[in-house]
């Protein structure tokens, strides 16, 4: 995940965060925003309390008040390290954003690119490149295996089920667009975890994606644009007759191409524009 310029802004939901902190006294809360601001700019807090205590720029007496009061928040992922878990979700959505965006920008400019060498060429003859030939057609095998199956590993015949995971490229951009998902569905990632299945699922989506759009940032847009289509989807978000939500990954995002592809059509993607 780039960490470009992390340090001039920070994420904080105001009416979640008073919710939250509502029996801190504001002592209490401005040391806490300042091991969430350390945080955000620096990564996972060390689990050393005087470090903490120095974070928060208390006296050792305040400090030993605050912080039966503050470590509820934060999570030990291992002997050395703690993370508040919102704060994490929120930089791994934040990065997926930015991969959007940087992907937007490329676009544009291979688009300027495109057309510049495109009009140089036209009053350039002896520039001209022979023409590629047409790539050849699908086999019959791959064509049936896109229309009628799943994105589970299995059914793609173009890469065996246990090449999914070997690029850990891929798993990341799973990992930023579920986080982005989990984000905007408001699901907690304790509750609605990213489990190996759900992993599997969403590899195999990004490589259909990257097959459909290009590689690298592009194919992540894709899958990410999968999401914005769900949230589009009145009828998915509530306004069925049921009034429930259908907002599972593997379900109504990753399960296979007309899911895809219907999800592009609600959030008013076209992947074709985007190849």
């Amino acid at each position: 995940m780039s960490k470009a310029r992390p340090d001039i802004w920070f994420p904080l939901y105001i009416g979640d965060y008073l919710a939250d902190t509502a029996h801190l006294s504001t002592e209490q809360s401005g040391a806490y925003l300042h091991l969430l601001m350390h945080s955000w700019k620096s990564g996972p807090l060390p689990s050393d309390s005087d470090v903490l205590r120095r974070i928060t720029r208390l006296s050792e007496d305040a400090w030993s008040i605050a912080w039966p009061m503050l470590s509820g928040f934060f999570k030990q992922t291992n002997e050395r390290n703690l993370v508040q878990p919102r704060l994490e979700m929120e930089r791994a959505a934040w990065g997926a954003k930015k991969t959007v965006s940087v992907a937007r920008a490329r676009r544009a400019a291979m688009s300027r690119w495109d057309k510049e060498r495109s009009s140089d060429a036209s009053s350039m003859p002896q520039a001209m490149l022979e023409q590629c030939p047409s790539p050849p057609p699908p086999p019959k095998d791959l064509k049936d295996s896109r229309q009628n199956s799943h994105f589970d590993g299995e059914a793609f015949e173009i890469e065996k089920k246990e090449d999914l995971g070997n690029r850990s490229e891929d798993r990341e951009a799973v990992k930023r667009v579920f986080a982005y998902y989990l984000e905007k569905l408001g699901k907690s990632p304790t509750q609605y975890a990213l489990t190996e299945k759900r992993m599997r699922k969403g590899l195999a989506a990004l490589r259909a994606c990257r097959r459909r759009v290009g590689d690298g940032a592009c194919a992540e847009e894709a899958l990410g644009a999968a999401v914005d289509g769900l949230l589009a989807s009145k009828w998915h978000m509530g306004a069925n007759p049921s009034g429930k939500l259908y907002t599972e990954w593997e379900k109504y995002i990753v399960k296979d191409i007309e899911t895809m592809e219907q999800r592009w059509q609600d959030g008013g993607y076209n992947p074709d524009v985007h190849a």
